[in-house]
């Protein structure tokens, strides 16, 4: 029987456990959860990769705009007789969107079902996190180190889809734009590439929302989603990626005593077992 398209919308407890029956299988496209903090799924066994709402949502609002991870390739397969489970709470909602599919032609509904399932414990969309605390007041041109990445020789992350920063004080101090930016460093080469005369640098914070909200920024960011011939990067097994953000503000920023924290979210395709 053939599938219909994203005909497939349920929500189910963050502790849950479904095992599909012997005539039913499902792709799931899409994934979003409320929960403040990681969830991961997992299908007989396999992790595919912990999620967190702020590169998938529950709902696209106005402030989660960001809406439900869209999983595209790396979507989930479920073969009729198939555990998917959950290591939340019962408090948590996990939004899964996708295909049903009716009495599949045996296991696998086509030979693309197959190798994704066969390869989706190993490929799949995750994020990755981290956070500083920055005493106030934070000097003009001052750097500091928000999160540091470096992959097993035999992993890789893809770095093609949303960026984020956000800010909190424990004073009264808010991020305005032109007031910190961010460079990614890989090995010491840097992105965007500083200009000679140290003027401008690197990408505003306030460009890189966490997560996009209709009351600050609604458009997150993707790095070189506007630019021609650029999607994305990677980084590979044993380079190392931080992300520094540095203040161009051309004075102090915050207050004495006070701390600032930032916090990097991205939302990575992780592989692993590469060869």
């Amino acid at each position: 029987m053939a599938d219909a398209i994203l005909d497939w919308d349920t929500f189910v407890p963050g502790d849950a456990t479904i095992t599909t029956g012997p005539q039913e299988a499902y792709r799931i496209r899409y994934i979003g959860t409320d929960k403040a903090g990681a969830i991961t799924p997992t299908v007989d066994g396999n992790s595919l990769g912990a999620i967190r709402t702020e590169i998938a949502g529950l709902y696209v609002t106005d402030s989660t705009e960001q809406g439900p991870l869209d999983l595209d390739e790396l979507y989930y397969y479920l073969p009729p007789e198939t555990t998917l489970s959950f290591d939340g709470a019962s408090s948590d909602l996990v939004r899964l969107i996708g295909e049903a599919i009716d009495s599949p032609s045996g296991r696998f509904e086509a030979s693309g079902d197959e190798t994704r399932f066969s390869e989706q414990g190993e490929y799949y969309y995750t994020f990755t996190q981290g956070s500083v605390d920055v005493a106030e007041t934070i000097a003009d041109n001052e750097e500091f180190t928000i999160h540091t990445l470096t992959p097993n020789t035999d992993e890789r992350y893809e770095f093609v889809d949303l960026h984020e920063v956000g800010h909190t004080s424990d004073g009264s101090y808010t991020v305005s734009a032109g007031e910190v930016s961010l460079l990614f460093d890989f090995d010491g080469q840097q992105r965007p590439s500083q200009f000679q005369d140290d003027e401008i640098v690197g990408l505003d914070a306030t460009a890189l929302p966490r997560p996009p909200t209709a009351t600050t920024n609604a458009e997150g960011f993707v790095y070189g989603d506007d630019a021609p011939n650029v999607e994305g990067f990677n980084l590979s097994g044993d380079r190392t990626f931080e992300v520094i953000g540095r203040n161009t503000s051309g004075g102090a920023l915050g207050t004495a005593g006070d701390t600032s924290t930032f916090t990097y979210t991205a939302s990575v395709r992780f592989r692993e077992n590469m060869t």
